[in-house]
């Protein structure tokens, strides 16, 4: 078969599990054979080998299942730099990235020369290694309730050498003491997900099967989470720090009334992202 040919019948095949059936069989086909996505386009008519054709096959096999692309691949692309990942971490969404280019702009305006910053269940490190490398002065916390998501994000660390220090807990509970009201910014992409309001066989939501629900939706209301963090992050905050969380798209005038009650005088601000 040739690689258009290739291509075209995989495509078919994830049309039921994928939002981007081609895209998905042009990555996949391209990490088998080694080569840029890009390469592809001008090798259309060259022959695959049987060799290459059988890895691809369980690859697609794969995929079929509904396993997303990155876990497949055993990475994922964020804020331009690639990042490893598993099923015990949730995979880096571009949305996410708003959180980093607002990061860096209060991080500008705030004249702090090296910002303490927290990054709250920080799953992959997707958020702290970005941080840490995008504002070198900076001193990095990073807290996950999971040991297995804290050993992606501690390799991802070291494969960009990124300083960071890395603490396993529920949370702020993770922190010694000694770290109250001392952060610049607590910055957080908390589970939020309502799964009663998602279609898991929608093949735009096929992913949250393989994810890990910890990382997805949290024990009670789907906001609940977001409420906690706002709360509680007053007690670790310098006065002049600030705040910030992502948050599903119906839970702002949730997530605006916890930050009245928890910081009146503060400014603000819902910013919608893709």
């Amino acid at each position: 078969m040739t690689v258009a040919q290739t291509i075209e019948q995989a495509a078919k095949e994830f049309v039921d599990v994928s939002t981007t059936p081609r895209l998905d069989a042009e990555v996949l086909l391209a990490e088998v054979l080694k080569v840029e996505a890009s390469w592809l386009l001008g090798h259309s008519s060259d022959d695959i080998t049987k060799e290459s054709l059988a890895q691809f096959l369980d690859l697609c096999t794969r995929r079929q299942t509904g396993e997303p692309v990155a876990y497949i691949l055993g990475y994922s692309e964020f804020y331009g730099r690639r990042f490893n990942v598993s099923p015990a971490v949730l995979i880096p969404r571009p949305e996410t990235e708003l959180l980093i280019d607002t990061a860096l702009e209060l991080i500008d305006a705030g004249g702090v020369s090296a910002p303490r910053i927290l990054d709250l269940g920080t799953g992959s490190g997707c958020i702290s290694v970005t941080l840490a490398l995008e504002v070198s002065a900076a001193e990095i916390t990073a807290t996950d309730l999971s040991p297995e998501a804290l050993i992606v994000a501690k390799t991802n660390a070291h494969a960009q050498a990124a300083s960071i220090n890395f603490y396993e807990g529920d949370l702020f509970d993770a922190l010694p003491d000694a770290n109250a009201n001392s952060f610049d910014m607590v910055i957080m992409n908390p589970p939020y997900v309502d799964m009663e309001r998602v279609n898991i066989q929608a093949p735009e939501s096929s992913a949250l099967v393989h994810e890990p629900r910890l990382a997805l939706t949290p024990d009670g209301l789907p906001a609940s989470l977001v409420v906690r963090v706002i709360e509680e992050s007053s007690s670790w905050l310098k006065a002049s720090g600030c705040l910030l969380v992502e948050i599903g798209d119906e839970q702002g005038a949730v997530a605006i009334a916890a930050a009245q009650r928890s910081f009146p005088n503060a400014n603000i601000e819902v910013r919608k992202d893709l």
